[in-house]
This record gives structure tokens, sequence and C-alpha cells, in this order.
């Protein structure tokens, strides 16, 4: 028996977009969570501190500035992750449909 000659089937280049997008995607969740469990930790840290032991004002400011901060990133990286992604190529059936050489008529 011959054995045919192996054939290596390429990956398109859509497949490797694909699981980038889809890592970016993952990351950018995963940063939202983190931050906003950093934001949870650090007003929860300043609640119980002020609660407790009654320390100087900037204690707790540099807590609650840290946590706005953190929800702040949370916030951004959500929707980036939502909202933010690459227009899809356009097809050769758009292309071919598009009829932008052509001028209106103008009104006699």
């Amino acid at each position: 028996m011959v054995d045919a000659p192996e054939t290596t089937v390429p990956v398109p280049v859509h497949d490797d977009e694909h699981a980038r997008n889809a890592r970016v995607r993952r990351n950018l969740l995963l940063l939202s969570l983190a931050n906003w469990g950093l934001a949870i930790l650090t007003w929860t840290i300043s609640a119980y501190l002020g609660i407790t032991s009654p320390a100087s004002i900037m204690v707790y400011t540099v807590l609650f500035v840290i946590g706005l901060a953190a929800a702040t990133v949370a916030i951004v990286a959500y929707l980036l992750e939502k909202f933010a992604h690459r227009p899809e190529p356009l097809t050769s059936e758009a292309v071919e449909g598009d009829e932008r050489d052509t001028a209106p008529t103008p009104p006699d």
C-alpha cells in the first residue's frame, strides 16, 4: 500500500482572528471582575475601619478612591468587552451591489 502524501489544511485567518478576539473578550471580563472585587474589598475595609476604630479621614479617603478607580476600570472593561468590535470585512456580494459611483440625477 502506498501512503498518500500528507496535506495540511491551512487555518483560515478568520478563525485565528476569532480566537484572538475571544481571548481579548475573556481577559476584559476577567479584568472587570477583578476590579469589582478590588472595589468591594476596599470599600468593605473602609467601612470596617470606620466602624471599629476611628482612624484618620485620609485612610477612608484613600480606600474609597482606590475602590472608585477600580469600579471605573471595571465598568470601562465591561463596556469594551460588550460593545467594541471590529467591523466585518466587506464580502464580494456587498461590493458588487454597491452603486457608489452613480450620481443622482438633478431635478429639472
